[in-house]
């Protein structure tokens, strides 16, 4: 068997030289315009499953990813909303909830 040791650090911990390298290594992710196009057409299609229609859906705020995630409806009652939210995959939407 192997053994590999490696020495982590944490961010505050390098010097600025290696921060802008850190930085430069993961300079794409999340940040193409389009990233949660995904997240939207799997949820708009569940919700069309369930018999009503997805009419927007957008961010308010970023200090954690999801934060602030909210979609607007058509064509549906509460009682119908109320089991569409209760049937989401949890590990999905874990922290869904209606604002009444």
């Amino acid at each position: 068997m192997k053994t590999i040791e490696l020495k982590l650090y944490s961010f505050t911990e390098l010097s600025e030289d290696a921060k802008e390298r850190a930085m430069c290594s993961f300079e794409d992710i999340n940040i193409h315009e389009d990233w949660y196009e995904h997240t939207y057409s799997c949820f708009k299609e569940y919700a069309i499953k369930k018999g009503f229609d997805v009419t927007n859906i957008y961010f308010s705020g970023f200090w954690s990813q999801g934060d602030g995630a909210m979609f607007e409806y058509s064509n549906i009652n509460n009682s119908v909303l109320d089991g569409f939210i209760n049937q989401l995959p949890k590990e999905t939407f874990r922290n869904i909830s209606r604002i009444k």
